[in-house]
C-alpha cells in the first residue's frame, strides 16, 4: 500500500478490494507486504486478522455496494473459472465462496514487525492470529559467512585494491561485529541504545567506495598540481639561463642591423640627391625640347603656309595631267611638223625630263622630239616629278620660256587641248618651284631647328631613362632600407621583451622561492597520505557508518583496534589516525567554527560526518548547539514536530521543489511515516529529473535540498528501522566543549578586545587560506 497523509480506513478498504479482485477474480499469486509503521490505525490489524483466520474481510462490501457488485463479480468468477475449471456457476453465493476459496490460494501475507516497537507486544495480545495463523521468521544479525560474500560482491569492480580486499573485507566484517558490542556496551554503560543493521553494513561499503574514489581524485590531483608547479619553477630556471644565453647572441646581430640600417640610409641619401638631380636635369632638357619644337613647330607653319599658296594651282595642274590618255599622247606624237605654239611646251618638258634637244645648227636646236618627249611614261614621270631635286639653272630657263609672249593656255590650246594641259602643269610646276625655293631658307631653319628638337627630345627621353632607372633603384634601396630598419626595431623589441621576460621569470622566481620548499612539503606529505589512503579512507567509512551516537571514548576504542588490524593484514594507514585530518578542510573547519559549531573534537567529527553521510542526519542535541550552527550555515526553514501533518507535508513540498533546506525540530523516538519517501530517500529519475512521492504528489527534487532532524531528548531510544535510515548524530556537550564554551564566555566578559583580536585573527586567517588556495590554483 501507499499510504498518505490521507490515507483512513476507506482507502484501506478500497486497497483490500483491489487484492480480493486480484487474487479472487483474476487468480494472480500475490505477496501483501505490510510494514508496522504503515499501521496509521490499528483497526487495520483486525482486518489483517480476520483474512488470516477466515480467508475474508467482514462487511468489506457496503449493502449497496454488495448488491451492485455481485453480478459483477459473478460474471467475471463465471467466466475466469469456466475457462480454468471448465465448471458452471450456478449462483452469486458460489460466485463469492470461491471468491475466498481462490483467495486463501492466491494470497501470502507478509507483516513486517520489530520487536523493539513497544506496540508490538500489545498487537499480538490484542490479536493473537498474527502469532497463531502465521509463520514467525526472527532476522538474527548477519553471520560472517553472509558479511563476507556481500562485501566480496561489492567491492569485486575495485581493481586497484584486489591485493588488499581480504583484509579489507575481514575488516568491514570486524567493524559491523566489533560496533554491534560496542552498542551493548553502550547499553548497558550509558542505558542508551544503538541498533547495528545490515544497512549499516551495506552503507559502510557504499561510503568506502565513494570516499576511496573521492580522495584518490584529490590526492592524484593535488600531487599532479604540486609537480606541475615545482616542474614550472624548474622550467623558469631554465628559462631565465636559456634567455640570457640567447640575449647575448642577440646583442651581436643587433649590431650588425644596425650598421646595415645606418648604410643604407646613407644610400637611399645618396640614390635621393641623384634622383633630385636627374628630376632637375631632365626637367631642364624637357623644357629645352618644347621651345625647340615650339620654334620648329612655327616655321613648319610659315613653310607650309607659302606652300599651301602655290599647292592649289600645283595640285590642279596635276589633275589637269592625269586627264591625258594614251590617244591624246598618239596625237601628239603624229604631229611631223609643230606649231609654233607647242615648240615652247616642246623644250620645257626636254629641260624637265633631261632630254637633250637635237642639234640642227651650231646655233639652232630642234626640241621637237615628239617621239621621245610625248610618251605616256614621261607624263607619268611629271605626276610624280620632285620639285625639290630640280636644278636651279633649268629653272631658270623655264622661268624665260613660260614669261614668253606665247606660252599662254588661250594660245597653245587654240592648237592643242593636250600641249594647253602640259603647259598649265608645267607653269605651275615652274610657279611651285619658285615659291618652293623661296621659302628654301625657312626649309633649312626648319630642319636645323627640328633636328634640335629631335636631339633635345632624345635628349631628355635618356634623361628620363636614367631618371627612372634611378627611382627604381631608390625604390630597391628604400624598400631594402625599411626592411633593414623593421629588422632593426624587431630585434630591439625581441630584445626588449626577452629583458622583460627574464626581469618578470627573476621576479617570479624569487617571489616563489620560499613557496617551492614549501610546495615540494605539501606534495611529499600528499604523496604520503595518498600512500596511506586506503586504511585512513576505511576506517573514515566506518566513522560515518558507525560513530556517529558514540562518546569520544567509544570512538578511540574502535579506531585504535581497526588500526591493529589494518596492521595486522599490512594495509597502510596513518601512523596517528584523525577523521579532521582525513576529511576536512582547514579553512572549512574555520568557518564552521565561526558559525558557532564548537570547538571541541566529538563536534567536528560530527560535521564531518554529517556532511559525508549518505542518510540524512537526526541530531541528538540537547543544548541546540547544532542546530545553531545549521542555522547560521545554510537557509532553513524551521518545521516543528507537533505541527500537523497535513500543514507540514505541503510546507515540505514546497521547500523540496525549491532547494530550501528543512529543519524539523523536537522529534521524539518516532517520526510521522509519512515522512518516510524523504528519510529513506526514495528519489527516482523520470528523465532527467529527480522526483520523490510525497503522499499523493510526485514532487522534482531541487539539488540543494537537504534534511535535517533534531531532538532534544537527552537519551533516546530510537527502533532499528530508524536507526538503519538516518545518521545519528550525538552533539551533547562534552567536557572538552563546555570548558572551550566557558572559557569563551570569560574572555569576551573579562577580555572584549582580547576576543575580538581572536575574533579578528581567525577570520583574516581564513581569509589568507582561502586567497592562498586560489593563488595556488591559478598558478
Amino acid at each position: 500500500i501507499q499510504s498518505s497523509r490521507k490515507y483512513n480506513m476507506a482507502e484501506w478498504h478500497t486497497d483490500l478490494r483491489a487484492l480480493m479482485n486480484l487474487t479472487g477474480v483474476e487468480g494472480l499469486p500475490t505477496v501483501f507486504y505490510l510494514r508496522d509503521m504503515q499501521i496509521s490505525e490499528e483497526l487495520f490489524l483486525e482486518d489483517i486478522s480476520n483474512l488470516l483466520n477466515i480467508g475474508e474481510v467482514p462487511n468489506l462490501y457496503s449493502k449497496y455496494e454488495r448488491n451492485n457488485s455481485k453480478d459483477e463479480l459473478f460474471g467475471k468468477l463465471k467466466e475466469s473459472l469456466q475457462n480454468r475449471y471448465k465448471k458452471i456457476l450456478n449462483s452469486q453465493d458460489e460466485a463469492l465462496e470461491l471468491l475466498k476459496l481462490h483467495s486463501r490460494e492466491n494470497l501470502h501475507i507478509v507483516i513486517a514487525m520489530s520487536p523493539m516497537d513497544k506496540q508490538f507486544k500489545n498487537r499480538l495480545r490484542m490479536f493473537p492470529s498474527l502469532a497463531k495463523s502465521t509463520q514467525i521468521n526472527w532476522f538474527l544479525p548477519w553471520p560472517e559467512e553472509a558479511l563476507r560474500s556481500v562485501a566480496s560482491q561489492y567491492l569485486s569492480d575495485m581493481a586497484d585494491i584486489q591485493k588488499e580486499k581480504e583484509g579489507i573485507i575481514s575488516l568491514c566484517i570486524d567493524m559491523q561485529e566489533r560496533v554491534r558490542l560496542v552498542a551493548e556496551r553502550y547499553k548497558n554503560e550509558m542505558q542508551s541504545y544503538y541498533y547495528v543493521t545490515p544497512t549499516s553494513y551495506l552503507d559502510l561499503l557504499k561510503t568506502f567506495k565513494k570516499l576511496l574514489a573521492e580522495k584518490n581524485k584529490y590526492f592524484l590531483g593535488g600531487i599532479k598540481s604540486y609537480e606541475n608547479g615545482l616542474e614550472e619553477l624548474k622550467k623558469t630556471e631554465s628559462f631565465v639561463a636559456h634567455m640570457k644565453a640567447k640575449l647575448l647572441e642577440m646583442e651581436p646581430e643587433q649590431k650588425k642591423r644596425n650598421e646595415n640600417a645606418v648604410h643604407l640610409a646613407d644610400s637611399l641619401k645618396k640614390r635621393q640627391y641623384e634622383v633630385q638631380e636627374d628630376t632637375k636635369t631632365a626637367q631642364k632638357e624637357e623644357e629645352k625640347a618644347a621651345e625647340a619644337k615650339k620654334i620648329a613647330d612655327v616655321l613648319q607653319a610659315e613653310c607650309q603656309a607659302d606652300l599651301d599658296k602655290a599647292m592649289p594651282e600645283f595640285k590642279e595642274a596635276e589633275a589637269a595631267m592625269g586627264t591625258i590618255n594614251q590617244d591624246a599622247i598618239s596625237i601628239l606624237q603624229g604631229m611631223a611638223a609643230p606649231r609654233d605654239e607647242l615648240k615652247p611646251v616642246a623644250q620645257a618638258l626636254c629641260i624637265i625630263l633631261g632630254i637633250a634637244p637635237k642639234q640642227i645648227s651650231k646655233t639652232e636646236l630642234d626640241y621637237w622630239l615628239p617621239k621621245k618627249i610625248f610618251t605616256y611614261k614621261n607624263i607619268k614621270k611629271l605626276a610624280e616629278y620632285n620639285s625639290d631635286t630640280f636644278p636651279l639653272s633649268k629653272a631658270s630657263e623655264l622661268k624665260k620660256i613660260i614669261e614668253s609672249p606665247g606660252f599662254t593656255s588661250e594660245a597653245i590650246g587654240a592648237v592643242s587641248t593636250q600641249g594647253e594641259l602640259i603647259a598649265r602643269w608645267i607653269r605651275a610646276f615652274v610657279k611651285f618651284d619658285m615659291v618652293n625655293r623661296d621659302i628654301a631658307p625657312k626649309k633649312a631653319k626648319l630642319k636645323e631647328e627640328s633636328d634640335k628638337a629631335r636631339e633635345a627630345q632624345e635628349a631628355y627621353a635618356k634623361t628620363s631613362k636614367q631618371l627612372e632607372e634611378r627611382k627604381t633603384m631608390l625604390g630597391e634601396v628604400k624598400k631594402q632600407s625599411e626592411l633593414a630598419e623593421m629588422q632593426k626595431k624587431q630585434l630591439a623589441q625581441e630584445i626588449e621583451v626577452t629583458k622583460k621576460k627574464i626581469e618578470r621569470a627573476r621576479d617570479l622566481f624569487d617571489l616563489l622561492k620560499n613557496e617551492k620548499k614549501r610546495w615540494r612539503e605539501q606534495c611529499n606529505e600528499l604523496q604520503e597520505k595518498h600512500k596511506n589512503m586506503l586504511g585512513d579512507v576505511l576506517i573514515s567509512s566506518g566513522m560515518i557508518a558507525y560513530m556517529g551516537v558514540f562518546p569520544a571514548s567509544y570512538r578511540d576504542s574502535c579506531t585504535g583496534s581497526w588500526k591493529q588490524l589494518l596492521s595486522k593484514f599490512e594495509i597502510p594507514q596513518s601512523e596517528t589516525y584523525s577523521l579532521y585530518n582525513i576529511l576536512c578542510d582547514p579553512l572549512q573547519k574555520l568557518l564552521w567554527q565561526k558559525l558557532k559549531l564548537p570547538t571541541d573534537t566529538i563536534s567536528t567529527e560530527n560535521a564531518i560526518i554529517m556532511e559525508r553521510s549518505n542518510r540524512w542526519p537526526l541530531l541528538i542535541d540537547p543544548q541546540r548547539q547544532a542546530v545553531d550552527w545549521i542555522k547560521g550555515k545554510e537557509r532553513v526553514e524551521i518545521i516543528k514536530r507537533s505541527q500537523k501533518s497535513e500543514y507540514m507535508l505541503k510546507r515540505i513540498s514546497v521547500c523540496i521543489t525549491q532547494g530550501i533546506s528543512i529543519l524539523l525540530e523536537d522529534i521524539e523516538e518516532t517520526i510521522d511515516h509519512h515522512l518516510n519517501p524523504i528519510i529513506q530517500r526514495d528519489i527516482y529519475q523520470e528523465g532527467s529529473k529527480s522526483m520523490i512521492k510525497l503522499g499523493d504528489e510526485a514532487l522534482v527534487v531541487h539539488k540543494n535540498f537537504n534534511f535535517y532532524m533534531a531532538t532534544k531528548l537527552t537519551n533516546p531510544h530510537y527502533s532499528p528501522e530508524i536507526c538503519a535510515q538516518v545518521t545519528l548524530l550525538n552533539f551533547k556537550s562534552t567536557e572538552e566543549g563546555l570548558r572551550d564554551q566557558m572559557l569563551n564566555i570569560i574572555v569576551r566578559k573579562e577580555e572584549p578586545l582580547t576576543e575580538k583580536n581572536r575574533e579578528d585573527a581567525i577570520q583574516k586567517s581564513m581569509e589568507i587560506k582561502r586567497r592562498l588556495k586560489i593563488k595556488e590554483e591559478e598558478i
